[in-house]
């Protein structure tokens, strides 16, 4: 894992993404890159991840309002555009993206997927239960693998539910970690359960 290059994304807004990348990040000695934020200026996603002892490169774009990249861009006046994006050059590095796969960052709906395939980045998926979150797990899935992408695993967020994650390995996908609840002063590297790749 130390070496990959990885997008971090989920099925969908507050899935644990920030807490599964400082899970990763402090357990491989990843660096951290959140290309673009949205809202939450007062503490960021980066700041979380530098206060957790990781290498945090800055973000490409900062927005004020916790929208769609899209939305959140033209608020302030501003528009993203595919060139923006420049990897930096470390050797292990994790991207997480904003809200689920396929937020739209412009209004050619350049998506995440879109950007992994720009920076040549693997994905890891993060998924979290919930009334609807078989759906929207597999649907990520199946548009990360059409996409053309290679998709390292899953990552469990929150509460185990076999049901769904049985149908997640019936499509293809590996269940790499699990990041539980944290209990009181716990850190996630403390409470992440990492599975493996293979």
């Amino acid at each position: 894992m130390k070496h990959k290059r990885i997008l971090l994304t989920g099925i969908g807004t507050d899935v644990g993404k920030t807490m599964v990348s400082e899970a990763l990040c402090t357990a491989f000695g990843l660096s951290y890159w959140k290309p673009v934020q949205c809202g939450g200026l007062d503490n960021t996603d980066s700041d979380r991840l530098r206060k957790a002892g990781a290498h945090v490169f800055p973000e490409r774009h900062v927005f004020e309002h916790p929208l769609s990249p899209h939305h959140a861009a033209k608020l302030d006046g501003k528009t993203i555009q595919s060139v923006d994006f420049e990897l930096p050059q470390q050797d292990g590095i994790l991207v997480e993206g904003a809200g689920g796969v396929m937020v739209p960052m412009n209004d050619d709906a350049y998506c995440f997927p879109d950007l992994a395939i720009d920076l040549e980045l693997d994905v890891i998926l993060v998924s979290r239960n919930y009334l609807g979150s078989i759906n929207h797990t597999l649907l990520s899935l199946h548009h990360i693998w059409r996409s053309g992408l290679n998709l390292i695993g899953i990552v469990i967020s929150g509460d185990r539910y076999p049901e769904g994650e049985q149908m997640y390995l019936q499509a293809g996908a590996k269940i790499i970690g699990h990041l539980p609840e944290l209990k009181d002063n716990e850190s996630a590297k403390e409470a992440f359960v990492w599975y493996g790749m293979d």
